[in-house]
């Protein structure tokens, strides 16, 4: 049920894309947005890692080359990310401009859609293929109010630099939800969702509140304290709390990212005995203006076993994570290798790898498409 959602719903989004990318008319937008012709950096890619000469057309002139196939074609793709875009940016701004009312705000709109096709081997020697979409909706002046999430990802960290993203939780699911964000004080925030999610095969209403609090323990180690508690109309609750000790390599003002992190994760659920610990160890780099590696360790433990589960030591992995913008400032590859010693096959080694192929709408270009009344 749940791959026929997602497949569903990547199946309708890509055909949006494509249709609109490829249309000649500019859709009609709210007053005071303007339309640029010159497609920018989505907010996936740090802005220092894109080069004009790779995504600006070949030089037209004497003695200049005569376009190949592959520049066509990069023109027919570039044309049609670009109305994507701009189709998408202009429905967010009437959106923003519906929700809000006399609301004022001085925030861009960062909205974006990530569209992702993994093909994966699991700890259990099976190949999979797993498409997922992610759609955020951010509205600077109603924002005040709520945020709508539509996602077949958990909510995971998703940092604007490529090195930052920490892979997230494996236990997808369609969700659509209304986030109330507040600020308690400096270092802590708490949000609100009340939604609807597709859960262990079921539609269920559902409530969150997460709470996190930051701390800069020296000028190079930060800690971060995070509480998700979700309420399932089916399957109970949900608990989970995160404990993350970050240190940065490098000069304090090197703009390139370079961090150790050991991740802490402590999972209760209402469906099953005890807890779930799972700890992982990882190295973060900048390869490059494009590139990124993480290098991670990762174990987990049950504290109480669990029908169908007879070890308490659940068994480890070893990733790399090897992250690249190709091509165009929105498109990502990602190769994940990795050994894994699973307790389900007794501990034996077990080779073990994801491919992905990433496509982001929006962001920054959003940001770009809005010009603000004064």
């Amino acid at each position: 049920m749940c791959w026929q959602v997602k497949g569903w719903i990547v199946q309708v989004l890509c055909s949006c894309v494509l249709l609109s990318g490829c249309g000649a008319v500019r859709p009609e937008a709210p007053p005071g947005t303007a339309y640029i012709d010159k497609a920018q950096v989505p907010s996936s890619v740090d802005t220092r890692e894109v080069d004009d000469g790779v995504v600006s057309p070949p030089p037209v002139g004497p003695g200049a080359q005569k376009p190949t196939v592959l520049d066509s074609v990069g023109a027919i793709v570039d044309r049609a990310q670009q109305g994507a875009t701009e189709q998408f940016g202009a429905f967010m701004f009437q959106l923003d401009d519906f929700f809000a009312g006399d609301q004022v705000s001085d925030e861009p709109n960062t909205s974006f859609m990530r569209i992702r096709a993994d093909a994966a081997r699991n700890s259990d020697g099976d190949f999979e293929l797993d498409p997922t979409v992610k759609l955020r909706v951010v509205l600077p002046r109603a924002e005040q109010r709520f945020r709508l999430l539509l996602s077949t990802e958990d909510d995971e960290d998703s940092g604007s630099n490529e090195v930052e993203r920490i892979v997230g939780d494996d236990d997808q699911s369609l969700s659509f939800a209304l986030r109330f964000a507040r600020r308690l004080a400096g270092a802590v925030d708490v949000d609100f969702d009340v939604g609807a999610r597709q859960r262990e095969s079921a539609l269920q209403i559902f409530g969150r509140i997460n709470a996190q609090y930051r701390k800069q323990l020296t000028d190079r180690w930060q800690m971060r304290l995070g509480n998700r508690y979700y309420y399932y109309s089916r399957s109970g609750y949900e608990d989970r709390v995160r404990i993350d000790l970050t240190r940065q390599f490098g000069p304090l003002d090197d703009p390139q990212t370079r961090f150790f992190r050991s991740s802490t994760t402590i999972d209760w659920r209402a469906t099953r005995n005890g807890a779930v610990i799972n700890q992982t160890l990882g190295v973060y780099l900048d390869l490059g203006l494009k590139t990124a590696l993480a290098i991670e360790a990762i174990g987990k433990y049950v504290t109480e076993l669990d029908e169908g589960v007879s070890d308490r030591y659940r068994g480890a992995e070893f990733r790399l994570r090897y992250r690249k913008n190709v091509w165009r400032p929105w498109l990502f590859v990602e190769l994940w290798p990795g050994i894994a010693w699973p307790a389900e096959r007794e501990y034996r080694r077990t080779f073990v790898g994801l491919a992905r192929v990433e496509v982001t709408i929006g962001g920054d270009d959003l940001a770009a498409m809005q010009n603000r009344n004064p």
